[in-house]
């Protein structure tokens, strides 16, 4: 079990402010504001073969003093500080042969709204989410050699990592996607 609590305030905080209709950017200070937040995790060997995690983050985030684009930002969330991250996961690790052990993981995760803008709209945000990761690998007994078959957003969940308000040129928001669902094999060997 680990924890920790944390206040962070700032003074001048750099932010760029984007300029949609003509489309630069323009390195701005944000007076003052601050996060505050806590974190937590636990991790369990509930048997020899099968391990528990779990994780969760938790930030107020606000801008206390500031402008963005000209307009006041003051009580707004700071741009990619969602209020609650938390993930768990689950592993199982079994032997095959007496040579050869098999670990099955699967691990979840949510993220509450993110904002990307400091003036925190809702057409360039990514709602809440979550997202299911998970993993069969193989190896000898001391882990030298390994085949691992592995899927990354198994839901395939549509993530946007960035969104930006484009509207100057026709009712347009960029995004910048996450990946959608992946999957293969990585085999690996430590000399």
């Amino acid at each position: 079990l680990n924890g920790a609590l944390f206040n962070y305030d700032f003074k001048n905080q750099q932010n760029v402010d984007f300029n949609s209709a003509t489309f630069s950017q323009q390195l701005v200070n944000i007076p003052k504001s601050r996060i505050r937040g806590a974190e937590f995790d636990i991790s369990a060997r509930l048997i020899d073969a099968l391990s528990v995690r779990s994780s969760i983050g938790l930030l107020d985030s606000k801008t206390l003093i500031g402008t963005s684009e000209g307009q006041d930002i003051s009580g707004k969330r700071l741009v990619n500080a969602p209020e609650v991250t938390w993930s768990t996961g689950v592993s199982w690790v079994q032997a095959v042969t007496n040579d050869i052990k098999m670990t099955a993981d699967l691990s979840s995760s949510y993220v509450s709204r993110v904002y990307f803008d400091p003036m925190n709209s809702p057409i360039t945000s990514q709602k809440p989410y979550g997202k299911l990761d998970g993993f069969v690998k193989f190896s000898d007994d001391i882990d030298r050699y390994s085949a691992t078959f592995w899927m990354k957003n198994i839901t395939n969940e549509l993530i946007f990592v960035d969104r930006t308000d484009a509207i100057t040129f026709g009712n347009y928001v960029a995004n910048v996607l996450a990946p959608p669902r992946t999957f293969g094999v990585t085999f690996a060997g430590k000399f």
